[in-house]
């Protein structure tokens, strides 16, 4: 229970009557401010800035207090980011959060009336506009024009209170939209390729048999790191640079066998920039007489392709069958053929087709609801004839 829902009982008010500024909240028991409420109040931290109500980031509970409106100790972001500040409260007096960093400072609710001069507004506003200057100044030094957009590897340093412009690949690879680097100068449309690495598993046997405990190791070779190509001086400059990605990569993605197995191994073998996987056969073969089993990707994907096409081919076959024979016996005919076949007649010159269709198309997949789009899909359209005009 909140210390306005305290004040409040002890002065015999009720959830049906109250104060209009306040409301009872049926999940948690207890009174709230309205949002009216909310965006009327002043705050104010310990070193005397102002702020405007309104945007609440809800409650935190630290250390055993909530801090929340209700309790006179709403927290917002300390605009200096002053950790040790003695004006604090003793248990807000160091960072939060492992990336961006940020002191939270607890406010009081006030009775001074709102200055925009002496207002934490004031000081963010005199933030960003230092923080667009200083973007313009450095943009300005880059090799920029009017048909750039924006560079991932351009990033606002808070801590410094600047913009860092350092060429990281691993950021240009995520997705860069300029057709000229803003910081090498060099054109991102020319020679494209992607890296290739040669993926090794190994692993021991473990089958009860006379060869348990022997290593079993597979190469799958050629494989795209990337899903699609990318400029071939940024591949190259992506191996300098975080080749060790790649490792990383293959460790995550087969952590689960190497939790259960620990004789499991994948690790990223010859990394390079090709346009195009290409094979070595002198090399596969003295990896097949070495005990390895040899893979190519280009090959698997292929294998994957067919499947796929066979496996829709056959998904569509009976369709396909059941349309030739709306061709040969009529739409009419044909459900007449398949309603007698149900009460367990059918005639002898058809015998065989009404065999082939209940066994493949009507008991299995199709039913007679279906029947009529499909016959529908099977009706040619019609002709229309025009008159031909004698003049």
């Amino acid at each position: 229970m909140n210390d306005l829902t305290e004040k409040l009982l002890a002065e015999g008010y009720t959830k049906e009557n109250h104060p209009d500024n306040v409301k009872w909240d049926d999940n948690w028991d207890e009174f709230k401010y309205t949002n009216e409420y909310n965006r009327s109040v002043i705050l104010e931290s310990p070193c005397g800035l102002l702020k405007k109500g309104g945007l609440l980031y809800g409650y935190m509970s630290y250390m055993g207090i909530n801090w929340r409106l209700e309790n006179d100790n709403p927290t917002f972001p300390c605009p200096y980011k002053k950790a040790d500040c003695k004006l604090n409260h003793k248990f807000l007096r160091h960072e939060f959060g492992a990336g961006l960093k940020w002191v939270h400072c607890a406010f009081k609710m006030s009775d001074k009336p709102y200055d925009y001069e002496k207002s934490i507004e004031k000081i963010n506003d005199d933030y960003e506009k230092m923080k667009e200057n200083k973007r313009k100044e450095i943009f300005s030094k880059l090799k920029w024009n009017r048909w750039s957009r924006h560079c991932n590897c351009i990033k606002w340093d808070s801590e410094k209170g600047e913009w860092r412009a350092k060429f990281d690949p691993a950021e240009c690879v995520r997705g860069c939209n300029n057709d000229i680097c803003v910081l090498t100068g060099k054109s991102l449309k020319n020679k494209r390729g992607n890296v290739f690495y040669d993926l090794r598993i190994s692993k021991d046997r473990k089958d009860g048999t006379f060869w348990n405990g022997e290593p079993i190791i597979t190469m799958t070779k050629g494989k795209k790191f990337f899903e699609k190509q990318l400029p071939f001086w940024l591949c190259e400059s992506y191996i300098k640079c975080c080749k060790k990605e790649i490792q990383e990569y293959a460790d995550m993605k087969y952590s689960t066998n190497k939790h259960f197995d620990k004789s499991f191994k994948a690790e990223a073998l010859k990394v390079r920039v090709e346009v195009r996987a290409k094979k070595d056969l002198m090399q596969d073969l003295q990896d097949v007489n070495d005990g390895i089993k040899v893979f190519h990707e280009s090959d698997l994907v292929k294998e994957a392709k067919q499947e796929k096409k066979e496996s829709r081919e056959k998904r569509n076959a009976p369709k396909q069958k059941v349309k030739k024979l709306v061709k040969r016996w009529g739409k009419e005919k044909l459900k007449d053929v398949v309603m007698l076949n149900k009460e367990g007649y059918c005639p002898e010159e058809i015998a065989e087709e009404v065999e082939m269709l209940n066994k493949y198309y009507i008991e299995k997949i199709l039913k007679i609801e279906e029947l009529e789009e499909l016959l529908k899909d099977s009706e040619p359209p019609e002709k229309k004839y025009e008159q031909v005009s004698l003049f």
